[in-house]
């Protein structure tokens, strides 16, 4: 019985993370319930659970009550005719969503600025792609590596080029990026005349 009651606590405890209802949370972390709480379906801690739902406040008491930073968010994908459970950092969900505090806010807690997501990009890389210049130069400041590529072998760089992103090109190139001839040529065919004469004076 006592097991019993734990448990429904624990899911009250989530649902109330969930709705951002701050109260309840606190109350049930006030009452013994671990901030590290998994949920079974869909899968994930009670950190994933208020990041993906953008609860900022509920995120920050999560962590300062000792939640894991580096906490996944699942979702279901259909991926090759199969619905599939994906797991990503909640760092790339910040990224997604545009939630520079919240990417803040996990990595002042200690989460992995270099971790490698499902599909093999790393948050440069997706950074670059969704054209998020703000949070590159957060990760950036947090230790993300500059140089690091994608499953495809393509840099933070060589990825905001193709993407057209100019503004995050530069947030790498000011953080020391050097420009290869694949990625002048790209630049060059993108037909952005002054950024092509940015990335030159970068070097090769």
């Amino acid at each position: 019985m006592p097991a019993r009651s734990a448990t429904a606590a624990e899911h009250a405890f989530l649902r109330a993370v969930q709705a951002g209802d701050i109260v309840a949370v606190r109350a049930g972390l006030t009452a013994g319930v671990d901030p590290n709480v998994r949920k079974v379906k869909p899968r994930g801690e009670a950190l994933g659970v208020a990041v993906a739902a953008g609860h900022f406040e509920i995120a920050e008491l999560l962590l300062a009550h000792g939640a894991r930073p580096d906490v996944e968010i699942w979702s279901r994908e259909a991926i090759d005719r199969a619905v599939v459970d994906v797991a990503q950092p909640a760092t790339l969900v910040c990224i997604e969503k545009g939630r520079d505090d919240l990417l803040r806010l996990l990595l002042d807690h200690g989460a992995d600025p270099n971790p490698t997501a499902y599909g093999g990009e790393n948050l440069l890389t997706a950074s670059a792609t969704m054209g998020r210049a703000s949070a590159a130069a957060i990760l950036l400041s947090k230790g993300a590596d500059v140089h690091r590529p994608n499953a495809l072998g393509r840099s933070p760089l060589s990825c905001a080029i193709l993407a057209r992103h100019f503004d995050v090109a530069r947030v790498f190139l000011d953080a020391g990026a050097k420009a290869t001839a694949a990625e002048l040529e790209a630049a060059a065919f993108a037909g952005d005349a002054a950024f092509f004469r940015t990335l030159a004076a970068a070097g090769a």
